[in-house]
């Protein structure tokens, strides 16, 4: 039998991490940034942060000067947290799968289920898909599926 591997990508994970415990800002400016060679820098960005013209790499000190005056919220980046989360939801995700791991990455942001056995007592791999979407949907994240 042929290994099916589910992968489940979390675009923008360090955001989604932090919207989920801050939801208040779910439709506002959110800026991450972490320190480089080049001085801080922003890491990461809400979506209503992207629309106001930050972008990944940006000087933090030329994010601040675009967006002064608008009530935004600057976080360090840290990607501990990030993964510590992202186990986490890995543990979660054994309703789908007794085999879950995440990409092998510094910053891992996609999640690895072998579904090989289970998905035929979820109704094959459309269906599989579909509840496992409407899983991450109820959790408030935004997940690429696919097999």
């Amino acid at each position: 039998m042929m290994t099916r591997i589910l992968a489940i990508w979390l675009p923008r994970w360090s955001i989604q991490r932090f919207l989920q415990t801050a939801p208040e800002w779910r439709q506002r400016l959110v800026v991450q940034y972490h320190s480089t060679r080049r001085g801080r820098v922003v890491a990461e960005r809400s979506p209503a942060a992207s629309q106001s013209g930050i972008d990944i790499d940006m000087p933090l000190a030329e994010a601040k000067a675009m967006l002064r005056g608008d009530e935004v919220h600057w976080e360090a980046w840290d990607p501990r947290l990030d993964r510590e989360a992202l186990e986490t939801l890995a543990v979660w995700c054994h309703q789908f799968s007794p085999h879950v791991s995440l990409e092998d990455s510094d910053h891992p942001s996609t999640l690895l289920l072998d579904v090989t056995g289970p998905m035929p007592l979820f109704g094959g791999a459309d269906a599989l898909l579909a509840q496992v979407g409407r899983a991450f949907e109820r959790l408030g994240l935004v997940a690429c599926t696919g097999l």
